[in-house]
């Protein structure tokens, strides 16, 4: 044997060293250009593509395919330049073309939870399939009679959840297997195909998430609003309807509250997988957040089309669920815009569906409702209505929470309270009940009926509470240190929901320990309603409210479910005696046996001195509202009602303005009080 056999010579090694260092320069340039490409977002199959002509050219005797598990996500579709995808398999291949491609897919699915391998595989084939033939054929480096080698590595993935993503599957054309260069070609291509992979799916998932609700994976508004432009499109070219269809679910914040947040998204997730199984897969369904969907759909036969379609979401919707081992369902409101009778625009379509919706939440459960022009205005003019006052509620949260008024938002106006005197019966001042006021820019001194309506359509009743109970606490303590012990008690009234919150009972705690309330200085008022929804419960946050020194009283009482039994089990402190028997004791006819000169007394006189006596019987102080005359007042006094609020001795004003009202008298108001009332 020659020493030449065993020792190559100095000008073949200068040769093997030439052509590894040039393939380690193509590598380089080929990891440099990959994460660039990454960098840059380009579309994966681009990417993919790009490391198989690497391979093919580097090594010859391989013919390779990129093969790997699809995400919804992953957006490698046939585009003519070796993307391929099957059964949640997607494919890039080089040189091997659709019928390797094929194959590879067909026999990965077919492996199941086996594949994609963690580990290299070698697998010979017998006997070589067609679609090999013609390759083999091309390759100068088969032998005639040599068998074909698959020779599959697996992609390394950059989740720890998925190790291994898909595999780079390679035909080799002889039995050969593959050597040291081939090996490190293959095992980079492997690397950087994994790589890619796996930064496309974090890319998509984080798309995914800005496009979709994170609680039932639905489209969200954004994505919402991008397929109906879609659709109107696709409507304009095709001469047919697309229908919108906002839904309002009517029922789920009474599931929050009696099995728990936790059961109402269980119950939400629920009727978005209905909604999704039960309509066209061509529909879209979305979540705009909150107790609000929304679907989009194509109408080819008008009405009759729509109203099927919205009947059939009512009877998704509907349908009881078992959450919790408990059956329970919820009601709908539906409102419909159609495309282009009512607008070409989609965001004009979507405004005109919340008209109708809104319109519908007026007509009862599971009613359905369509837009209609002529009450465009109005409906405009309530949401209008309803986005300001949201602007101004955060401005003045805004405001409160840097420690000072900041004055009227541009956009939203000024939301304050105003205060009205309550008086016993000598005239002097013991409290003053907080209202709320809001002037807009715009709309001017809207009514407080109209701005609370919109407050609890808009789920802002809640953090509107929140501001008048923090702004009546700090007003009673800067009251406090100014008047000393002649201070009023400050009341401020309390919505249902608001005081159902889990969190009211720790916020009236923060605000009597921030504001460094005394016992007596705050005081809540609650409707009859909200006593009655759930005695238990409100008898045990009505005691806590008493234990931490915070006054309780019923408003309005009378004209909601009034019963001696829950009157005694609660522990309120004042009856409010509801303006409508003040205005109703005088006016009509004289009591029996009341003097001539006396004050006139009409029907709601019975059933104010009823109150009062129930209410001096159980101890608690009695409070008239809406007292505006002196016949009232002297009436009111001879029954023993204790106190006394209304017009006659004062309109609600600003706290400035209250607290002159009190230095003019020393605490005494004379009545009637000398100041204007409104016309």
């Amino acid at each position: 044997m020659s020493t030449t056999a065993l020792h190559p010579s100095p000008a073949a090694e200068v040769a093997d060293d030439s052509v590894k260092l040039r393939q380690e320069l193509a590598m380089e340039r080929l990891r440099r250009q990959v994460y660039e490409s990454v960098a840059r977002h380009e579309l994966l199959s681009h990417t993919l593509g790009t490391l198989i002509e690497m391979i093919e050219r580097e090594t010859p005797r391989l013919t390779a395919c990129i093969v790997f598990t699809q995400e919804s996500g992953d957006a490698v579709e046939p585009d003519g330049d070796g993307g391929h995808a099957a059964a949640g398999i997607a494919a890039v291949a080089g040189r091997g073309g659709d019928a390797m491609v094929a194959d590879t897919v067909e026999s990965a699915a077919l492996r199941g939870s086996q594949w994609p391998a963690s580990v290299e595989l070698v697998e010979p084939l017998a006997v070589a399939p067609p679609w090999a033939s013609g390759l083999l054929a091309e390759s100068s480096t088969s032998a005639p009679d040599s068998s074909p080698v698959l020779w599959h590595l697996p992609l390394p993935g950059k989740d720890q959840d998925e190790a291994v993503v898909g595999s780079l599957v390679t035909l080799i054309g002889d039995a050969a297997p593959p050597d040291e260069a081939e090996r490190s070609v293959a095992t980079l291509a492997a690397e950087l195909a994994g790589f890619a992979i796996g930064c496309a799916r974090i890319a998509d998932r984080a798309v995914r998430q800005l496009m979709h609700d994170a609680l039932t994976g639905l489209p969200n508004a954004t994505l919402l609003k991008d397929r109906l432009t879609q659709a109107t499109e696709v409507s304009r070219r095709q001469n047919t309807t697309t229908a919108v269809l906002l839904l309002d679910l009517d029922g789920l914040r009474a599931i929050n509250e009696s099995l728990g947040r936790g059961a109402g998204d269980d119950l939400m997730r629920k009727l978005a997988d209905r909604l999704q199984g039960g309509l066209r897969r061509s529909d879209t369904v979305a979540r705009l957040g909150g107790d609000t969907f929304a679907v989009v759909g194509s109408i080819a036969n008008g009405t009759r089309d729509v109203n099927a379609l919205a009947h059939k979401v009512i009877s998704l919707v509907t349908t009881p669920a078992k959450i919790c081992g408990r059956e329970v369902s919820v009601g709908l409101n539906v409102g419909v815009s159609l495309f282009p009778i009512d607008s070409e625009d989609p965001t004009e379509l979507l405004q005109a569906a919340e008209v109708a919706l809104h319109r519908s939440k007026t007509c009862g459960r599971n009613t359905v409702q369509f837009f209609k022009p002529q009450e465009e205005s109005g409906g405009l003019a309530a949401m209008e209505l309803e986005t300001r006052f949201r602007r101004a509620v955060e401005f003045a949260l805004m405001s409160q929470a840097l420690g000072g008024d900041a004055g009227a938002d541009p956009a939203g106006g000024k939301l304050e309270l105003h205060y009205q005197p309550q008086v016993d019966q000598h005239g002097r001042v013991v409290g003053a009940e907080a209202l709320a006021r809001w002037t807009d820019p715009s709309l001017g001194r809207v009514p407080p009926d109209r701005f609370i309506a919109a407050a609890e359509r808009n789920g802002l009743i809640i953090p509107f509470g929140r501001w008048a109970l923090r702004q009546a606490a700090a007003q009673a303590r800067k009251w406090r240190d100014q008047m000393g012990n002649r201070s009023p008690r400050v009341a401020v009234n309390v919505s249902a929901v608001q005081f159902a919150d889990d969190r009211f009972i720790e916020e009236v705690s923060s605000v009597i320990n921030t504001y460094h309330l005394l016992p007596g200085m705050l005081e809540l008022e609650l409707t009859e309603t909200v006593l009655m929804q759930d005695a238990d419960d409100a008898a045990r946050r009505i005691s806590t409210l008493r234990q931490m020194g915070v006054a309780v009283a019923i408003d309005d009482f009378g004209t909601g479910y009034s019963s001696l039994a829950y009157l005694h089990r609660l522990t309120i402190d004042t009856l409010k005696v509801d303006r409508s028997f003040v205005a109703g004791m005088s006016g009509e006819r004289r009591g029996p046996g009341a003097p001539a000169s006396g004050p006139l007394q009409g029907s709601g006189a019975a059933v104010t001195r009823a109150i009062i006596s129930m209410g001096r019987s159980l101890g608690m102080n009695v409070l008239a509202e809406g007292v505006e005359t002196d016949a009232q007042q002297q009436l009111l006094v001879r029954m023993g009602c204790d106190q006394m609020q209304g017009y006659l001795f004062s309109p609600p004003v600003p706290a400035e303005k209250f607290a002159e009202l009190i230095a003019l008298g020393n605490g005494v108001l004379p009545i009637p009080v000398a100041i204007a009332r409104p016309a």
